[in-house]
């Protein structure tokens, strides 16, 4: 359902994330929105990199699941 969703959401996730990430079903029913990153030693600032990327993927895909889970799906945060 997520991954429909996700899908749906396609345009207004990459105008929030970009262009280089991925929508995709992924093990076992989930469904998984992720971008690669160069395969580097995790120092300070890629760190800071991750975090602050990370964050904004939340502040872009928490409206999209808040908005098309199933009733039946209890939602645990403020």
């Amino acid at each position: 359902r997520l991954l429909g969703a996700f899908r749906r959401h396609e345009r207004s996730i990459r105008r929030g994330l970009g262009a280089a990430l991925r929508i995709e079903e992924w093990d076992r029913g989930w469904a998984r929105v992720w971008e690669p990153l160069p395969a580097t030693a995790l120092d300070g600032a890629l760190r800071e990199q991750v975090v602050t990327r990370l964050a904004r993927y939340v502040a872009v895909l928490e409206p999209i699941l808040r908005a098309d889970l199933p009733g039946d799906v209890e939602w645990a945060g403020p």
